[in-house]
């Protein structure tokens, strides 16, 4: 996951327990925090912090953790995101007042299985959707061209780029791979 899995807990024994649950899953002490009233020396927004979270969060969670209640926060390794989440809910979490910072995931479309793979959406009413999805600029805008832009003003819809960079518009062989790595164009021919 890209964020930390965050809860909050009315005490500090509810925040225990869902540690003590996370460690008997299986996920390793170092990428789980818990922050407790009684724990913490010095600032709480520090040792929030410690475990991933931002800045701007745990500045929020440590005012919650001043006024008497118990953080736990966890780094999921890649897969274990919704069974650290699913523990972290039995425990009892109570209501934040932070936001929570998550990635949005569109819902699956079994009709559309490579674009919910991709997340691409399957219908775009743009008139440059590629460019508009990959958010890459059109090759003309304004009456300029990507040519004209590259330093090739001489581009023209009549003549080729090749023949502006030098380069012949054919080639002078029929088979250039084959002959430049000294194959035969055909293989497996009469022996």
């Amino acid at each position: 996951m890209i964020y930390p899995i965050v809860r909050m807990y009315a005490t500090s024994q509810q925040a225990t327990l869902a540690v003590t649950h996370l460690r008997a899953w299986g996920f390793a002490a170092d990428v789980i925090t818990l922050v407790t009233p009684s724990t913490v020396s010095g600032d709480p927004a520090d040792a929030v912090a410690a475990g991933n979270v931002l800045k701007r969060e745990a500045e929020v969670y440590a005012r919650e953790i001043r006024a008497g209640r118990s953080l736990v926060s966890i780094q999921a390794p890649f897969g274990t995101g919704r069974i650290a989440t699913d523990i972290l809910d039995r425990a009892g979490p109570v209501a934040s007042a932070v936001v929570p910072t998550q990635d949005r995931i569109p819902p699956w479309d079994d009709a559309a299985p490579l674009s919910s793979m991709l997340w691409l959406p399957t219908i775009v009413r743009h008139p440059a959707p590629f460019s508009a999805f990959w958010v890459l600029p059109l090759l003309a805008w304004k009456g300029r061209t990507l040519g004209s832009l590259l330093g090739f003003a001489e581009l023209s819809p009549r003549r080729p780029m090749t023949s502006s960079l030098g380069l012949p518009l054919l080639g002078g062989s029929a088979a250039p791979f084959s002959s430049l790595l000294h194959l035969p164009l055909l293989a497996g021919g009469k022996r």
